[in-house]
């Protein structure tokens, strides 16, 4: 489903640019976010979009895999909002905290 989803939406489009900006807007006008709670899950895009919203990852996801499925290689990366200091003190933002991994 995901596989012919990708491609009804990204052939749509010309250059490989197009097509991610096409299958990015797409997720936007057609998965909404919202708040967590009980009974709302990103656990695969396809549950995401059988339930047809999310949670704040929700669109991170489902972009990730219709992207894969087009043929741009893809993963969803999770930045939170926390902040290490630097050695000097100043806060890094995420690019700047190396070797922090999972």
């Amino acid at each position: 489903m995901l596989y012919l989803l990708a491609h009804a939406v990204a052939d749509r489009y010309g250059t490989d640019r197009e097509q991610v900006m096409g299958l990015m807007r797409w997720v936007h006008e057609n998965v909404p976010s919202e708040p967590a709670r009980p009974g709302i899950s990103d656990n695969s895009a396809l549950d995401i979009l059988e339930h047809g919203h999310g949670v704040c990852g929700s669109q991170a996801e489902v972009l990730a895999a219709m992207a894969w499925y087009a043929g741009y290689p893809s993963r969803r990366v999770g930045v939170y909002n926390e902040v290490y200091p630097l050695e000097d003190g100043t806060p890094a933002d995420a690019w700047e905290c190396h070797g922090l991994s999972w």
